[in-house]
C-alpha cells in the first residue's frame, strides 16, 4: 500500500513542476532547484561568472541553460581536483 506524500514533499514537487521548463529564473529559485546556496549564486553573479538580465516585471533573472552549464563545468573541475588530490 502506497503512502500519500507528505505536504512538504508535495509542495516541493509542485514548485519543481512549475519551473521545469523555465528559460529564466531568479537566482534564488534556480539555487533552490539545483540544491546550491543562493549566496553562492549571488557570488557568481558579482564575480561575472553568471550574467543577469532584467525581466519585464523588473526582477533580475538568470538564463537557466547558461547557469546550468557553468555549474556543470564547476563540478567537473572540483571532481578532477579531488581525484588528483586523492592520488597524491
Amino acid at each position: 500500500m502506497n503512502k500519500p506524500p507528505n505536504t512538504d514533499e508535495l509542495i516541493a514537487q509542485m514548485q519543481a513542476d512549475e519551473t521545469e521548463g523555465a528559460i529564466k529564473l531568479s537566482p534564488r529559485e534556480w539555487a533552490k532547484l539545483r540544491k546550491v546556496t543562493p549566496q553562492l549564486v549571488y557570488y557568481w553573479i558579482r564575480s561575472g561568472k553568471i550574467e543577469t538580465e532584467t525581466c519585464i516585471c523588473g526582477r533580475n533573472v538568470i538564463d537557466v541553460e547558461k547557469a546550468d552549464e557553468y555549474n556543470a563545468n564547476r563540478k567537473s573541475i572540483l571532481d578532477s581536483a579531488k581525484k588528483s588530490a586523492e592520488q597524491a
